[in-house]
């Protein structure tokens, strides 16, 4: 069968030199498991595209590090809209497309234009990792006309035959965001991605890890405060450290932290990475830190990539509550569930911390049972089985 597979975000650029890892990772793992399935499926990015490649290099708002006004801003976007609409008509007036997939963005609505987005075309579905015209205003400060971006979103979602969301918080808030029922819905979380399968096994050493944008609502201030506290009353605390791989705007603030708590020596800030090079990071840990607390949403609605990543690598995963963790650990993952305070957290570390490095047998066994329940290829088989149930008869997308 025949996807169409459209990603209207300026900034979201796939490759190892990209600004948005989470996002690319997401698209990748994605259409890889469709097209393991044996789909073909054809790609549109916005940031592939002539004079619209340059904003993939571009920050968003103050939370991005970005000096444009968020009016000015707007601006760009409901042009590059405009430009991306005239595009995805002409690339698609040729297409066979069964599904017209596409990953919702901010004043963005990419599958309108598309040929075979018509009542008896193709199966129209979008996704959703967030309700985007609320986060881009009031997380990232950067749009200005969010009555406009809210009816354009509101509209895309509607318009779908399928809603994905990635989380049972993010479906309840759509549901009543977009008034949608409750049978446009389907939640499909993230999932473990395929590579990190392929890794040689390692002894983990005694480092606590985090990987992503070091943004405010990750919390990596309080973790910071938590270890110092905790690695000043065990015995072998001078023997553990912390890696934080990304950046962001929040870094110069948490430098300041490790500073005043004076741990410079116990810290190590490394730069976003491939993610080839990320995994085999990764793959020296023997914790993992996923510790969001609430942005603009009145619930943490996300699914945190990079928790599927240290569970499916084994780690022993320090985490918010979320449905993705209470998954990974009926599956068989280390989590620890904690309050995302300096105190919640500090009481977590001491314990994981005293109970030192993680056996690399335990960590093996750990994984694999992770993977089998929640690799991509599952989580797109979802989302085949309910386009299945609303294409035309005899249409199969799912094999027997």
């Amino acid at each position: 069968m025949q996807i169409d597979y459209l990603v209207g975000g300026l900034r979201i650029s796939l490759g190892p030199d990209t600004m948005t890892p989470g996002p690319a990772n997401h698209i990748e793992n994605a259409v890889g498991a469709l097209r393991a399935l044996g789909h073909d499926v054809s790609l549109y990015l916005s940031s592939a595209q002539p004079v619209l490649s340059r904003f993939a290099s571009v920050g968003e708002g103050t939370a991005g590090g970005s000096r444009v006004p968020p009016l000015a801003g707007d601006a760009v976007r409901l042009g590059a809209s405009a430009l991306n609409s005239a595009r995805v008509a002409a690339w698609s007036a040729s297409s066979t497309a069964d599904i017209v997939y596409e990953r919702a963005a901010v004043l963005t609505d990419l599958s309108a234009a598309h040929r075979r987005a018509r009542p008896g075309g193709a199966v129209r579905v979008v996704e959703s990792n967030g309700i985007f015209s609320r986060e881009t205003a009031h997380d990232r400060n950067a749009l200005a006309a969010e009555g406009l971006a809210r009816r354009i979103e509101r509209r895309l979602y509607q318009k779908a035959d399928v809603v994905v969301a990635v989380s049972e918080n993010l479906a309840a808030e759509l549901r009543e965001y977009a008034a949608l029922p409750d049978n446009k819905l389907l939640v499909v979380p993230n999932g473990v991605p395929p590579e990190v399968a392929d890794l040689p096994r390692r002894t983990p050493r005694r480092i606590i890890g985090f990987a992503g944008a070091v943004i405010d609502w990750q919390n990596l201030e309080n973790l910071v405060h938590a270890f110092a506290r905790v690695r000043a009353t065990l015995e072998d605390g001078a023997e553990w450290r912390v890696h934080i791989v990304g950046d962001g705007p929040a870094l110069p603030a948490l430098h300041e932290a490790v500073r005043a708590d004076g741990i410079g020596d116990a810290v190590q800030f490394l730069p976003r990475m491939s993610r080839t090079d990320l995994y085999d990071e990764m793959s020296s840990w023997s914790v993992g830190v996923a510790l969001h607390r609430p942005s603009s949403s009145r619930t943490m609605y996300h699914s945190p990539l990079k928790l599927y990543e240290y569970a499916g690598l084994g780690l022993a995963c320090l985490v918010s509550a979320s449905p993705d963790a209470a998954r990974l650990q009926e599956a068989g993952a280390a989590i620890t569930v904690v309050e995302p305070t300096a105190d919640g957290i500090a009481a977590a570390l001491h314990e994981i911390m005293r109970a030192g490095q993680v056996d690399p047998d335990v960590a093996h066994a750990r994984a694999a049972s992770v993977r089998q329940g929640h690799g991509w290829t599952t989580r797109m088989e979802s989302v085949l089985q309910r386009v299945e149930e609303i294409a035309a008869p005899g249409i199969r997308f799912v094999r027997p």
